[in-house]
């Protein structure tokens, strides 16, 4: 999971990044702090994890603070046209 995340790091370095595991979504290391922020979340061990439900939420506060952020999802769904989907 991490080295997914670092792949997709290294392709969008100014970007948070948001990992699909099971029924969460992850991120670690500096964009772990900054969803700490935005979103009054938990880092444990340089990872915050939320639920799939809480997505939109999540999406909403990285707009809102212009935030530059990437989705790695496995399910097709649709949000808007600004937001960098990774398959």
């Amino acid at each position: 999971m991490y080295n997914d995340y670092l792949t997709w790091k290294e392709k969008y370095p100014n970007s948070v990044v948001l990992i699909k595991s099971g029924s969460f979504y992850r991120t670690y290391d500096n964009d772990a702090i900054i969803l700490s922020y935005l979103c009054c979340y938990k880092v444990i061990k340089n990872v915050l994890g939320f639920p799939i439900r809480s997505l939109s939420k999540v999406l909403k506060e990285l707009r809102r603070e212009e935030v530059n952020f990437v989705v790695d999802y496995d399910v097709h769904f649709s949000l808007e046209n600004d937001v960098n989907y990774l398959t």
